[in-house]
């Protein structure tokens, strides 16, 4: 397992979100202002798929971290 545990979940479940439809990115991975500490992020950024969402919050979680 990616995680390491050993156990089963208890509870596992999905979305699928049928609205992400973006006609538009934002043309940035994300958005984030360091002196506010606000950011942004998703498949609006980047575009409608899962993974355009996962760069994008990834992204944004090294911005915070201080890694981008």
């Amino acid at each position: 397992m990616l995680t390491g545990l050993q156990e089963a979940p208890s509870y596992l479940a999905a979305h699928r979100w049928r609205y992400a439809l973006v006609e538009e990115t934002a043309g940035e991975p994300f958005l984030y202002d360091e002196a506010r500490a606000i950011g942004a992020c998703g498949d609006w950024c980047l575009g409608a798929r899962v993974e355009a969402a996962f760069d994008s919050g990834d992204g944004l979680g090294a911005a915070i971290a201080g890694r981008a």
